[in-house]
């Protein structure tokens, strides 16, 4: 059962002005997330705002969950109706377009609707470039529902870590390799230890006590302030 729901939640708190004075230990968000969830695209330019103001107080990371990878990726003729439906509500929230390449893209019936590979990428960034890992997030998500791009290729994501400064064969080799599918379904089973029932979603990390923070699309400034009620 796909649950990737339109969750409407209410936070209506303005976002806490951010003190001079930090906590001695930096909290730690995880962001839950699968490259092909089209309420996780929705949501990326709201993240980037989230990260960009609080990143010197809080680590984020992000979770991959494993959605739509493996064996619980279906063909694209079996998501496309579901994917029409909901594009609307996405864009109406998010102000996030979904791309002509990306309409072109629903009509491929037989088109493997899978996020291992994306997720296996996110997984290598991990380890070699931790402070690329969410641009990675967002272009991947960008170059699948705008562009329409190949998700499955590997020139796609050579093509994203162009300019990363990091050895091209020797993430090929990664990305297509058994050691690292195993890692990325670890990833997964990891995910669900937050709790995570759909995405986007997130959990907050004080002093090694997690807690559920959102479950579903909110703002920018309801993430923000729900972040600061909890650390300030």
């Amino acid at each position: 059962m796909i649950k990737e729901a339109l969750i409407e939640e209410v936070y209506i708190s303005k976002p806490i002005v951010k003190p001079s004075l930090r906590r001695v230990n930096k909290t730690k968000v995880i962001y839950g997330y699968d490259p092909l969830c089209g309420w996780c695209y929705g949501f990326s330019s709201e993240l980037e705002k989230v990260i960009n103001l609080l990143k010197d107080d809080v680590d984020f990371e992000l979770a991959n969950g494993g959605l739509f990878a493996g064996v619980r990726g279906p063909k694209m003729g079996y998501m496309s109706a579901h994917i029409r439906r909901n594009m609307g509500y996405v864009t109406a929230r998010s102000n996030k377009e979904f791309g002509a390449g990306f309409i072109k893209r629903l009509d491929d019936i037989h088109y493997p609707y899978n996020s291992m590979k994306a997720s296996i990428a996110i997984e290598i960034l991990k380890e070699i470039k931790p402070n690329k890992v969410f641009k990675l997030a967002s272009d991947i998500q960008y170059a699948f529902f705008y562009e329409g791009r190949d998700i499955q290729s590997n020139e796609l994501f050579l093509d994203l870590i162009n300019d990363y400064g990091i050895s091209k064969n020797q993430f090929l080799k990664k990305l297509n390799s058994k050691e690292y599918e195993l890692k990325t379904q670890k990833s997964f089973s990891a995910a669900q230890q937050y709790g995570f029932t759909g995405y986007p979603a997130s959990v907050i990390i004080i002093d090694n006590i997690i807690k559920p923070l959102t479950g579903g699309y909110v703002s920018s400034e309801q993430f923000i302030s729900l972040i600061q009620k909890e650390i300030y």
